[in-house]
């Protein structure tokens, strides 16, 4: 594997886990909201898709959405 391949990888699992911690650290209650997650999407450079995917995953809702995404 090249070597830029490998810090692409290691920069997207790095990546996921800081979007996880963050979102665990927002979702006190289980719940984000849109507006929330937009922001964080922002914040780390990330599509809000993934953001949305991670909260699936995290079993935390994504509430209050303005386009009817989440």
């Amino acid at each position: 594997m090249a070597e830029g391949a490998a810090e692409r990888i290691e920069f997207e699992k790095d990546g996921a886990a800081i979007l996880k911690e963050e979102l665990l650290k927002l979702a006190g209650d289980g719940k984000v909201s849109c507006a929330q997650a937009i922001a964080l999407a922002e914040r780390l450079g990330m599509e809000p898709q993934l953001v949305g995917r991670a909260a699936n995953e995290l079993k935390i809702k994504i509430t209050a959405c303005r386009l009817g995404c989440f």
